[in-house]
């Protein structure tokens, strides 16, 4: 049984189809008679890859469907990315995208479930896809300006390979691009990794800026901020290029006790190192604006179905929201904006900060705020423990205020945590609907409850040690 089969359903009375389309069992059937693959393959397996979910509007689900050709016994995956709309409600959007150029045999219409799928590499917003899969047209096209940037214009290829290595449907997709190449004076040769994103719109040019500012900085000139290098933005392909970093996700390193432990200080080193670097021209503000749209957005989102721990959640926004700032200091730093254990690579005694899609400016408690919500959110999954937790989050918070100039005031830093349990943690439990999540929800708000009691002191902002 699929894992999207034991979470709990949202009841939604606008997309009638929705339990239907988190079945995979029953979605295999569907597929199997609305088949578009060759006649000589068999659909052996279903499962989900994803799912994006609006209340009371619509859900995008990427199903990964494993197909068997009953003569040569190969079996192939496929991706295909499904919508669900409201009754009646997907018959004009198929329409649409056949007038948009979209060739039947990748689009296919299941009227019955008001769903309309996309079989990859088509997709509904991210218009290069097949180009950036071509091995040869990222061979003859890209990878000589990639070389050129990495290593300067005397280094030819020697050997080349790409990979599509995440995809998040109308969104981007990523390719891992290894190069092997030599020196054309001499018999030197070097290795290294690319990384390349496209996305549905033009924001990695901003990004791109503002990670060659980083790059520039005396902190990474210095070696003490660790971020890959930006290599070249290509806003044909709306494609952002830098380089590969050694490590190991953070959030893979659970078990090894003694390791995450020492990478939580490491951790709050390197944020307390990116928070001291001045950007010019970054318009991303993390203000009391932004903060009330995000607050306001899961709001919204609540008013539309009967979600779990809905009576709790709303008064804590409605208190949040009165809080307003939430770090009354005024403080504006560089934010990485979305600094989760996953967006941290760790390779021996050094880590990095990757993904900085999502630079921005203000206080400096949003970024420490959204990485503690984050362990906190592990440990309700179960996957890391209560001490381990505990004592993550006091390393990684000592780490940070021996790391920068200015005071964190904990009652300020509590409200940041709270708020970031709810328009991150809760918000996504609710839209992703991934297995489990939305059985800790109320227990996420009850963790944000807490942590705006004024008199709450967590152990892990205590002064004894917490662990064990």
């Amino acid at each position: 049984m699929s894992e999207y089969q034991t979470r709990m359903i949202p009841a939604d009375k606008i997309l009638n189809h929705l339990e239907i389309a988190l079945n995979t069992e029953k979605m295999k059937n569907i597929f199997q008679r609305h088949r578009y693959w060759a006649k000589s393959a068999r659909l052996i397996d279903c499962q989900i890859e994803r799912i994006k979910y609006k209340p009371q509007k619509n859900c995008h689900v990427t199903y990964r469907l494993c197909l068997k050709d009953r003569h040569h016994k190969k079996i192939t995956e496929q991706l295909v990315c499904a919508r669900f709309y409201e009754q009646g409600g997907s018959n004009s959007r198929y329409f649409k995208e056949i007038v948009k150029g979209q060739a039947p045999g990748r689009l296919m219409h299941i009227p019955e479930l008001d769903c309309v799928t996309w079989i990859f590499p088509n997709d509904r917003k991210l218009s290069h896809l097949k180009k950036i899969l071509n091995c040869e047209f990222l061979y003859q096209q890209i990878a000589p300006k990639l070389v050129s940037h990495y290593a300067g214009p005397d280094w030819s290829i020697r050997n080349f390979h790409a990979q599509m290595i995440r995809y998040v449907p109308e969104q981007s997709c990523s390719i891992r691009a290894a190069f092997d190449i030599n020196f054309k004076h001499d018999k030197a040769h070097q290795n290294f990794l690319a990384f390349g994103k496209t996305s549905y719109n033009d924001n990695g040019a901003a990004i791109f800026q503002l990670m060659q500012q980083l790059w520039q900085s005396p902190a990474c000139l210095e070696h003490r901020l660790n971020i890959p290098k930006p290599l070249m933005y290509q806003p044909e392909l709306k494609m952002l290029w830098q380089t590969g970093v050694p490590g190991i996700m953070l959030s893979e390193l659970q078990d090894q006790t003694t390791l995450f432990i020492k990478s939580m200080e490491n951790v709050g080193r390197q944020l307390g190192i990116l928070h001291q670097v001045s950007l010019v021209d970054c318009r991303q503000r993390h203000d009391q604006k932004f903060n009330y749209q995000e607050l306001t957005k899961v709001e919204n989102l609540l008013s539309k179905f009967n979600a779990p721990a809905r009576n709790k959640i709303v008064p804590l926004i409605t208190r949040l929201s009165q809080l307003l700032p939430l770090d009354p200091s005024g403080q504006e730093v560089t934010l990485h904006g979305d600094l989760h254990p996953k967006n941290i690579l760790v390779d021996s005694n050094r880590v990095y900060l990757i993904d900085l899609d999502n630079i921005g400016i203000g206080s400096p408690l949003q970024d420490v705020g959204s990485f503690i919500a984050a362990l906190l959110n592990l440990q309700l999954m179960a996957s890391i423990s209560s001490p381990l937790a505990k004592q993550s989050i006091k390393v990684f918070i000592l780490a940070y205020r021996e790391s920068v100039p200015w005071t964190i005031n904990d009652l300020h830093l509590r409200r940041h945590i709270a708020k970031a349990l709810i328009v991150e943690r809760i918000f996504r439990s609710f839209t992703r609907l991934k297995a489990g999540r939305m059985e800790i929800i109320e227990n996420l708000a009850q963790q944000a409850e807490m942590l705006l009691d004024d008199n709450f002191i967590p152990a892990w902002l205590s002064t004894g040690d917490c662990y064990g």
